[in-house]
């Protein structure tokens, strides 16, 4: 009788180290994801910054030139050109950033976790409470 509660306890140790390997392996797959997402936003943000840098390097290469002597009047327009594009890739990247630090300060709701949701009954309770002085 005691060899079969022993191989019970067992096979009931062996399920919930089994249900917590399945919980294990459901947050990994989870922070795979996110670690997924993540770096894609990191590529999405190195190809936007990509003009940025071609438009200043060839601003570079337009004053570098209008240094060395040549026309006034060809190099100008040239420079106006690409600082007006880097302007515009720098505006496309300052939106992407602003977009994406918005996000992370402003999750929604459904995904806070346990950290986010005491930090959100911390601040409801703060609410509430008057001022200490």
């Amino acid at each position: 009788m005691a060899l079969f509660t022993d191989l019970h306890l067992t096979a009931q140790a062996a399920a919930r180290t089994a249900d917590s390997l399945s919980g294990t392996a459901t947050a990994l797959t989870g922070t795979a994801t996110a670690a997924t997402a993540t770096l894609s936003e990191g590529k999405r943000t190195i190809a936007a910054f990509q003009p940025v840098l071609a438009g200043l390097t060839e601003a570079t290469g337009s004053i570098n030139g209008f240094l060395k002597g040549q026309m006034l009047t060809k190099t100008l327009p040239e420079i106006a050109v690409n600082l007006d594009a880097t302007t515009g890739s720098l505006a496309g990247t300052a939106a992407d950033v602003r977009s994406e630090v918005f996000k992370w300060t402003h999750p929604s709701k459904k995904k806070l976790g346990f950290w986010g949701g005491t930090w959100a009954g911390i601040q409801a309770v703060h609410k509430l409470e008057p001022p200490l002085f």
